[in-house]
């Protein structure tokens, strides 16, 4: 029981508020009763306590049922506004957090934060945005938007610029990846390498590391295929021309051999910067083949030491980069190390337009390993391969067991290429073969002494 006191002339709407104010229930839900179980109706709020037989000593009853109302009501309200913001999440729409002030009785809460004002400051930092709310693309909270109407579309508060500081991304280092470590084919990096060292490294070069996801998070990488690529000589940047049929076969036969595509490598001069980062477009690059092949997908970065032997670093970007790429909201800039954004972001507690390269890297550890597979045949993509190319590679690895002539993924690929074998047919026990390092069937070596004949 609650008890009120209050003066004689107040309108049974004002003890209404009084009451609703007291226990914090809406208007709407406040069903009140005499003693007699006699309910109040609406048309008696402008009547006073007094006209209504309201004396002191009465007792006024709370149907017990309203509390039970307004609670189911505001999960209706609740799940509704979830559902709204999953579809506005889903357009691309900036959902403003919702304050609740919905009810009469909050005017006042939003006639004091009316009193806050500096409309021209305001004007001329709001400016920019006011055709993205009038477009619904940035949606206030609701104490807002009930400002901007009553004070026209060109007046809103400061709050609202703290508001649009808490919606901006946060962009921030993540210290581990989703891969903790990196087996890296020596054989395989070399002969990648040297395509650059040949050039000297004039000609930067990628290709996608193909290899296994190991149960511990870490990568072992087995052997590096190169697609058609382009080079800008300019910046130095590698665009890569994808060739689907090509790719197609190469991941069958991946799949054969018990191995998939964990990433990408690049090989290029060494670096201007003493500190170990990635360039911008690298960085962009990385988000795409991690966003494609997968959370534990590796970049590796191949460039000399003084001595001019290669040296292999391992980096993955971070989870947010891989977003950020996705949603079309970062582009590169005129600096190598740094990147650019279509809006403004918090970097560092600071609003920028930009970020170096530290902020969306992670380094991995990266070791050296012996792969199954070998690295004699021509490598695709650096010259055009024909079926004399055949008789080269069979006089020059004479010496060598078949086992070893046709553990070659870039051999294999000429031979599906070639149409010598078939991937359906050959290929599987050919493969078998090769990843459990048995004796290759005599029928494949003399099917390629006949076509060499």
């Amino acid at each position: 029981m609650i008890r009120f006191e209050v003066e004689s002339g107040i309108t049974f709407q004002q003890f209404r508020i009084m009451i609703s104010k007291k226990l914090k229930v809406g208007l709407k839900f406040l069903k009140l009763t005499r003693e007699d179980k006699k309910l109040f109706k609406s048309s008696d709020d402008k009547k006073t306590l007094q006209k209504l037989g309201i004396v002191h000593g009465n007792l006024i009853i709370l149907l017990p049922k309203c509390l039970d109302q307004e609670k189911i009501q505001k999960e209706k309200e609740q799940k509704k506004q979830e559902e709204e913001e999953l579809k506005r999440k889903a357009e691309g729409i900036i959902i403003g957090p919702d304050l609740g002030i919905t009810d009469e009785h909050n005017e006042e809460q939003i006639i004091e934060l009316e009193n806050e004002w500096d409309s021209k400051q305001e004007k001329e930092l709001l400016m920019p945005i006011l055709d993205r709310i009038k477009e619904g693309k940035i949606v206030l909270p609701y104490y807002l938007q009930v400002r901007m109407k009553n004070l026209g579309n060109n007046s809103l508060s400061m709050s609202v610029i703290d508001w649009l500081d808490e919606t901006k991304p946060k962009i921030s280092h993540q210290e581990k990846g989703d891969c903790i470590g990196v087996e890296f084919d020596f054989q395989s990096g070399n002969a990648f390498h040297s395509f650059v060292s040949n050039t000297n490294y004039e000609i930067p070069r990628v290709g996608y590391l193909f290899g296994t996801v190991n149960n511990d998070g870490s990568v072992t990488v087995d052997f590096i295929y190169e697609p058609p690529q382009k080079v800008l000589p300019k910046t130095q940047r590698v665009y890569i021309l994808e060739n689907e049929e090509e790719f197609k076969l190469m991941k069958g036969i991946s799949k054969l051999l018990g191995l998939k595509p964990v990433g990408w490598v690049v090989a290029h001069k060494p670096k201007r910067s003493k500190r170990k980062l990635m360039k911008a477009w690298q960085i962009i690059q990385a988000a795409r083949i991690q966003a494609r092949f997968g959370e534990h997908a590796v970049t590796v970065i191949a460039c000399p030491r003084k001595s001019g032997k290669a040296q292999f670093e391992a980096y993955q970007v971070s989870n947010q980069t891989v977003e950020l790429v996705k949603q079309n909201k970062v582009k590169l800039s005129s600096r190598d190390y740094t990147l650019d954004f279509f809006e403004r972001v918090i970097v560092e507690k600071k609003k920028e337009m930009s970020a170096g390269s530290y902020f969306f890297m992670i380094t991995i550890p990266i070791i050296i390993h012996q792969s199954f597979l070998k690295n004699n045949f021509f490598i695709e993509n650096r010259g055009p391969w024909n079926r004399g190319d055949l008789n080269v590679h069979l006089m020059t690895n004479k010496e060598k067991s078949w086992e070893e002539k046709f553990s070659d993924p870039h051999f294999l690929l000429f031979l599906a290429k070639m149409e010598i074998f078939s991937l359906k047919t050959d290929f599987p026990m050919l493969c078998t073969q090769i990843k459990n390092k048995e004796k290759i069937t005599s029928g494949f070596s003399l099917m390629l002494e006949m076509f060499q004949n």
